[in-house]
This record gives C-alpha cells, sequence and structure tokens, in this order.
C-alpha cells in the first residue's frame, strides 16, 4: 500500500478538557429553604406536552430505538449550554452568560435540524444540561428542589427532538450525575453540602456520597425519560473527576421510566465498578482518532475548540468521513461515531458548515455502502498499521460486500484475503459509475484490478463485490480421528498427537523425519462426506509445508487428490467437492485423509492442527 504519511490529526484527538467554569453566586429567591423530600421527587410524573402543531412525524420515535442506534454509523455530537452558547457574528446582541430563557429561547431549531440532516447524521446527542446543571427544559423537580432557574421556559429538547424525528433523525440526551460542584454555594447548601474547600465549593472529593442528591439527580432523570419517552432514544453519562456515582445501576432505571429501550452510553465505562454493567450501558469515549475504527463509541473532534462552539475546522471532510468508514468496518462495532459540532444559537460557524456540506456529498454518494450494513463477516481484512488503509461492510442480507479503500495500493490491483465461508464473488464493479471491476480469486486470496481508465478516489474508492451463498462446511468429524505419520523423529511427541484434532494448542502436534515424501495420514473411524478441512501451520514452516497436497480414500488403499496449497499461510481452509450435473456439489465420501509434501530435497512434515467437518 501507498503510505506517504498523511497528515498527523493526532493532536487533534485530545481528551475533552473542561476548563473552569465560572461559579455563579448568588442570592436564592425568598422562600426557597431546604430540598424538597426524596418521595416527592422521585414520584413527580409529568405529563407529556401535547406536540407541537404540525409535527408529524416521517419516522415514528419508536423506529428511532436502541436498534437503530445499534446499526448507526455517525451522530453529532452539541454542547450547547447556558455558558457557551452565542450568536453567529453580526447578529442579535449577547445575553447575560447565565441567562438560560434568552439561550433557549435563541435556538433556531429548524436551521440546526437542517444542517444535520445535510450532513446525513442519523442521531444527535445534545446536552440536556452541563455547566452548572442549566437543564434546556421545563422541570417540576428543579423547582421543588430549590433551583427554578435551572429550567428553562421553552422545551428546547422536545421540539429538536420532534424536528430531528419526523427527519428520521433520532435524539438522545447528554446527562452527568456528579456534577454538583458547578452550583454556586448556595445551591449546593440545599443538598446539606458544606463551605467552600480549596477554593470551590466544598465539600472534597471523600464527603461522598450524598443521599439527598442521589435522590434528587434520579429524579431528575425519571422526570426528562417520562416526559419524552420513545422521543429521546438514548443518553450519554458523563463523569467528571473521581467521583462515581454509588449503585450506578439505579442511573438506567430511572433515564429508562419512560422508554425502556433507550441506549445508554457511559463515559469509558466509568460506572461498571459501581453497578452499571456494559451490558445495560456501553462504554464510550471523549475522543477518537480517525485513523482508525473503534468498536466502542467513539468521539471525533474536527474543530478548534473541541467539544464546544467551534469555529474553524481542523480535520477536513474527508478524514472524518474515512474515520466514520473505519468505523463502520470495526469488528464488533455498535453505535457508529460522534462527530463533535456545536453550534452557534441561529447557525454553524461558515467554515464548519462548509465541512459539513463536504460530509454530506460524500455520505450521500456512499450511504448505500454504510447504511444498513454491518463490519464484514464475509471478507475478514486484517488491520496491522494505522491509518487503516482498506476496511468492509456487508449488507444486511449477506448478499454483498462494500469494500473501502482509502488508502489505494500502488497500481491498479488490491490484494485482499479470500472470502469466508467458502463463498465465491459473482462480480465486482466501482459503487461510483458502476464499471466493472476485474477478479481473480481462489482458495487463498482475492485480486480486485481496476480498469485502465478510472483512478483511485482520493478519500474513499468503494467496491460492490455481489457474493455467492456460504459453503456449508456441517459438523466437526475429526474429534475422535487416529493419526499415523510416515516416520517419527526425536522431537516428535506421540503424546501430543491425539491434540492435532481437540484439547490443548500446542506449538505442533507432530513432527516426522526429514523424507522426500513425508506424509500424514488421518483415519475418521467410519465413512463420511468430508466437505472442508481446516489445516492450521506451526509459525514459521513455510520451507516445510509449502506445496502441501490433500488426497482422500474411502479404504485406505485407492486415493483422489483434491487439493493442494496454492500459496503458504498460517491456516488453509481446503473445500471438497465433486463435480455433478454440470454443477458443483460441496462435499465427497472419505475415511481417509492424507497430507504430504514431494519433492527432491529431504524435509519434515509438520503441522499444528487438523479439523474435519462434513456429515456422518
Amino acid at each position: 500500500m501507498k503510505h506517504e504519511e498523511p497528515e498527523r490529526w493526532s493532536q487533534c484527538f485530545q481528551m475533552k478538557h473542561i476548563p473552569q467554569y465560572i461559579i455563579m453566586k448568588h442570592t436564592l429567591l425568598a422562600g426557597i429553604g431546604a430540598l424538597i423530600t426524596a418521595t416527592t421527587i422521585l414520584g413527580a410524573e409529568p405529563k407529556s406536552p401535547a406536540p407541537a402543531a404540525g409535527a408529524t412525524r416521517a419516522a415514528l420515535p419508536q423506529d428511532l430505538g436502541k436498534e437503530f442506534i445499534t446499526n448507526a454509523k455517525f451522530g453529532i455530537f452539541v454542547h450547547y449550554t447556558v455558558q457557551y452558547a452565542h450568536f453567529s457574528p453580526g447578529g442579535k446582541p449577547e445575553p447575560a452568560v447565565w441567562d438560560l430563557d434568552a439561550k433557549a429561547d435563541a435556538f433556531d431549531v429548524k436551521a440546526f435540524a437542517d444542517a444535520v440532516e445535510g450532513m446525513g447524521a442519523q442521531y444527535v446527542t445534545l446536552t440536556a444540561f452541563h455547566a452548572a446543571m442549566y437543564l434546556l427544559a421545563p422541570s417540576k423537580v428543579m423547582v421543588d428542589a430549590g433551583l427554578p432557574k435551572h429550567q428553562a421556559k421553552r422545551d428546547l429538547i422536545g421540539e429538536v427532538a420532534d424536528d430531528l424525528n419526523k427527519r428520521g433523525i433520532a435524539l438522545c440526551l447528554y446527562v452527568h450525575p456528579t456534577d454538583q460542584h458547578d452550583l454556586s454555594r448556595e445551591e449546593r447548601a440545599l443538598f446539606g453540602w458544606g463551605p467552600e474547600v480549596n477554593g470551590l465549593p466544598g465539600p472534597k472529593l471523600g464527603q461522598w456520597p450524598n443521599p439527598k442528591w442521589d435522590d434528587f439527580l434520579l429524579g431528575l432523570f425519571k422526570e426528562i425519560s417520562l416526559r419524552y419517552g420513545k422521543r429521546v432514544a438514548g443518553y450519554w453519562i458523563d463523569q467528571h473527576s473521581g467521583k462515581v456515582f454509588p449503585d450506578a445501576g439505579r442511573l438506567a432505571v430511572a433515564l429508562r421510566a419512560g422508554n425502556p429501550d433507550a441506549v445508554i452510553w457511559q463515559n469509558g465505562g466509568a460506572y461498571v465498578p459501581a453497578g452499571l454493567s456494559l451490558e445495560n450501558a456501553w462504554a464510550a469515549a471523549e475522543g477518537g482518532d480517525p485513523s482508525h475504527g473503534e468498536k466502542d463509541q467513539c468521539c471525533i473532534l474536527p474543530t478548534d475548540n473541541a467539544w464546544f462552539l467551534g469555529k474553524e475546522v481542523r480535520i477536513p471532510a474527508g478524514e472524518v468521513f474515512r474515520g466514520v468508514v473505519r468505523c463502520a468496518g470495526c469488528p464488533g462495532q455498535k453505535g457508529g461515531v460522534h462527530v463533535a459540532l456545536t453550534p452557534y444559537a441561529d447557525a454553524y460557524a461558515p467554515p464548519v458548515k462548509q465541512m459539513m456540506d463536504e460530509f454530506g456529498k460524500l455520505w450521500s454518494e456512499r450511504k448505500v455502502s454504510l447504511l444498513n450494513t454491518r463490519p464484514s463477516k464475509i471478507l475478514q481484512i486484517e488491520q496491522k498499521r494505522n491509518p487503516w488503509e482498506v476496511v468492509a461492510t456487508d449488507s444486511a442480507d449477506g448478499s454483498s460486500v462494500y469494500v473501502h479503500v482509502m488508502i489505494p495500493p500502488d497500481g491498479q490491483t488490491l490484494h485482499l484475503p479470500p472470502l469466508n465461508d467458502g463463498r465465491k464473488i459473482i462480480s465486482a464493479s466501482s459503487l461510483l459509475g458502476g464499471k466493472e471491476v476485474k477478479i481473480k480469486q481462489s482458495e487463498e486470496a482475492v485480486e480486485l484490478s481496476l480498469p485502465a481508465d478510472l483512478k483511485w478516489d482520493p478519500v474513499d474508492t468503494v467496491f460492490v463485490l455481489k457474493v455467492g451463498p456460504a459453503f456449508e462446511v456441517g459438523v466437526v468429524l475429526s474429534e475422535n480421528a487416529t493419526l499415523e505419520t510416515s516416520s517419527t523423529c526425536g522431537y516428535d511427541k506421540p503424546a501430543n498427537h491425539a491434540r492435532l484434532f481437540s484439547g490443548e494448542r500446542v506449538e505442533y502436534a507432530f513432527h516426522t523425519d526429514h523424507e522426500k515424501n513425508p506424509w500424514a495420514k488421518i483415519d475418521l473411524g467410519a465413512v463420511r462426506t468430508v466437505r472442508t478441512v481446516e489445516i492450521e501451520n506451526r509459525q514459521g514452516e513455510e520451507e516445510r509445508t509449502k506445496g502441501l497436497i490433500m488426497s482422500i480414500s474411502e479404504d485406505g488403499q485407492k486415493w483422489e487428490e483434491v487439493w493442494q496449497a496454492k500459496s503458504w499461510v498460517t491456516t488453509w481452509i481446503a473445500r471438497v467437492t465433486q463435480a455433478s450435473g454440470g454443477a458443483v456439489k460441496s462435499g465427497r465420501k472419505a475415511r481417509f485423509i492424507k497430507l504430504e509434501t514431494r519433492g527432491e530435497s529431504p524435509r519434515p512434515l509438520v503441522l499444528r492442527r487438523v479439523t474435519v467437518f462434513g456429515s456422518k
């Protein structure tokens, strides 16, 4: 592969750094005295507000649930909070930093949703609250707790949910359960916390947990979930400093009160020790590097201000897109990748919007190879270095494989491993333009060659491979097989022979002497239908097993060659077929299998494992 080292983006992948917040200090309204009891807070179940006029959805919220998020490829992470919400240059005069209602009222939902839809995002994660816990929606729990200024009159969360949902885009919410240090001294006193410590409103980190705070947070989470139900598809739980919410499984219960199907991410799996399992809430990361894929949800930070309002682009659209593609092709991936893009109240900064539009064009051209696909199990590509050069995705029905070439090879030919399960490529073409691609395939490798008049795309060349059905290997036939070899030597250990077929793997299971024609004979104990033989080499034995030949026999006397290795690999998959009526059928009758090498120079035969598949 060409490896002209691309400009490194690593300096842009810094983990989220939250600046010291401005600590708001003010006198609470008269009459606010103590926190209302936990029973009242936890029992608060506000009615869902009526949908806005005209909020007919093209995609119902229930269609944007866990399965949708699991298979999504990317979303946008937005940190719109009172401290970081601004009008674009030349816009309206800026309201006071802590004027929550002004900040909520200023947000242009349609302009935001248009930008998100144009980029192609499948979901948005929006800060429900962040600095000093200013919630972008009304909240009885906030009022009852003595924090009336921490809830907006406008239900911005609900409006964003409705506009996104009707476009088929899911909304998730960022929340945090331990950032009480952002509250003023007077507000903290409502929960029983003491005076300032080390310049911050106390207590020290060791003075935790706080049952009053726990009840307040759980009540707030439950209120949010009950209000929005399935209009909100998931929640992203942050952690601040070393504090961990105790008995953290309660967080998931509260957040799923109104939507049992809600996806929950937790920052780095931080709450696992406190009881929030990774089955219940997936691990997520605050940073991300587009040079490789991640199976857990991560976040690409393409602008100058990382998480908050970005005005300049540090990672171009093409590289962001390749980061999304690499995650889409990463084995075990779920939930895609976030791209951190926070707008002004009324628009995105022009350079950021331009990057989003450029990304949207790349997405629109290639989305068929990403939407409703899975990391490929048909064509599994080993990633040996960063940046990842090639990844593959499978269509949901398994009939197509999409090969994404982001760093092209020298020349016109791409070299790939063989397809799994004995599948064969029926046809190959380029996604853009639909030109036919030349195929060369064997049991050991696949080659795809561009037409002479077609050049590699500078961002992502996509091949569409139409593939045949999987080769049914059947059941294991060799569990009780026996082994006979042409010779033995001092390196051979008969106690390991049975390990050729089962048991603990050893460096090698048998070792013949140096011969011109060393062989190993496997007896299955009865005639079976043999379909596939998996042959695992000892590492570094290229010269000893090069050109390995496999023959089969029903009686051990009359042999027929059915396979020969064309090149050396660590594990060979030998398919056993026969011609029948002009078609190729899987399987041949055999009791004995012989593996051998032939040559003028004596050499030993050494193998680590052999597994025979078929039917009895």
